[in-house]
C-alpha cells in the first residue's frame, strides 16, 4: 500500500474490506484470504493485470482460468 500511497481507510472505502482485515493481511496475522476479497483488494489498489496475478498467487488465490484473466484485465 505504501507504494500506491493509499491508507487502509482509503482502501476500505474502495473495497469494503475492513481496516482490521487489511492490517491483518499486511502483517501476516490473517493467514486466510478469500478469492473475492483478494480480487477486491486488487481492484482497490488499481493493480495492473500482471501485478494482480502476482498478488493473487501470493495470497493463495491463483488465477486458474482464462475467464478470470479476462475479467481482471477488463476491470482493472
Amino acid at each position: 500500500m505504501a507504494t500506491k500511497k493509499i491508507t487502509a481507510e482509503e482502501l476500505q472505502g474502495r473495497t469494503g474490506v475492513s481496516t482490521d482485515s487489511i492490517s491483518g493481511y499486511r502483517n501476516n496475522l490473517e493467514p486466510n484470504i478469500e478469492k473475492g476479497t483478494a480480487l477486491a483488494l486488487c481492484k482497490g489498489l488499481c493493480l495492473l493485470p500482471y501485478q494482480a496475478e502476482i498478488f493473487l498467487d501470493r495470497a493463495g488465490c491463483p488465477i486458474a482460468t482464462r475467464l478470470q484473466r479476462i475479467y481482471m484485465s477488463e476491470s482493472l
